[in-house]
């Protein structure tokens, strides 16, 4: 389901297009697992969560295949970050073409037809540009659209309106069915994955002298994403402990326990 390689692209760009990294090495090395959670303020040290029930919209014209894929991406790791979700609109039109975002939703992401190519890190893409009418959506949705989506990836816009702590209540991602098929998907994934909480990395593990292929590529345990979002949601939610450190803790406990190593 996640692309590993394509994903880098997008993380390593999304980064690169952020003023404000909590990194202060290299922003770019996730050898760590809980380095992957998506803390761009230094100041927001908080896991990334939602304030309230995510309300996803697919806008303008709405390919039926990518619409599918989006929505079980938001459904999958939604129900394993412990949020809720909550369709705007009747189930019938909830793949259907839309010229406009509706004021319910805080979580928008419109498929459009750009060609824009690759564009630079400064480049902002704004809610003059959109094809669909922004003009009845919440005031967070708007909010973000006039600062303007950050470039996330070929053909990928999205930016998060975050408060305090990590807290997130709008999250607005385009989509350019102008890129390729893999970058379409792509920036669902990426979209979706880091507006939960984690860059959609994944740690590569070579297979010399195993198989018959004399030129593998490494295998990349995706699984770590719905690890680390279920993981984030134990720690806010069972221990009550909504910091990164709680979660490296668990990871360090996760881990050691699978080689024999950790204490119960």
């Amino acid at each position: 389901m996640i692309q590993p390689l394509v994903q880098r692209l997008f993380v390593t760009l999304a980064i690169a297009a952020l003023a404000t990294s909590a990194r202060s090495d290299d922003p770019t090395d996730f050898s760590s697992l809980a380095d992957r959670y998506t803390i761009y303020d230094g100041q927001k040290s908080g896991l990334r969560h939602w304030g309230r029930a995510i309300r996803p919209e697919l806008v303008g014209e709405v390919p039926s295949d990518l619409a599918l894929y989006g929505v079980s991406l938001i459904q999958v790791l939604s129900m394993l970050a412990d949020e809720e979700v909550e369709m705007v609109g009747e189930a019938d039109t909830w793949f259907a073409a839309k010229s406009a975002i509706d004021r319910q939703s805080n979580f928008v992401i419109a498929f459009e037809e750009l060609q824009l190519g690759q564009v630079e890190p400064t480049f902002r893409f704004k809610a003059t540009d959109l094809a669909v009418d922004a003009n009845d959506a919440s005031s967070e949705v708007i909010g973000i659209l006039d600062s303007g989506l950050l470039p996330v990836g070929p053909g990928c816009f999205g930016q998060w309106f975050e408060h305090k702590e990590n807290v997130v209540s709008a999250v607005a991602l385009v989509v350019d069915l102008g890129a390729e098929k893999l970058a379409r998907r792509a920036c669902l994934e990426f979209g979706v994955i880091s507006a939960l909480g984690v860059f959609p990395e994944s740690t590569p593990y070579g297979s010399a002298g195993i198989g018959r292929s004399l030129a593998p590529e490494p295998f990349y345990d995706t699984s770590e994403v719905f690890f680390l979002t279920q993981l984030s949601a134990y720690c806010r939610n069972a221990l009550m402990d909504s910091s990164v450190d709680c979660a490296r803790k668990m990871i360090d406990r996760v881990y050691g326990g699978r080689t024999g190593s950790s204490s119960n």
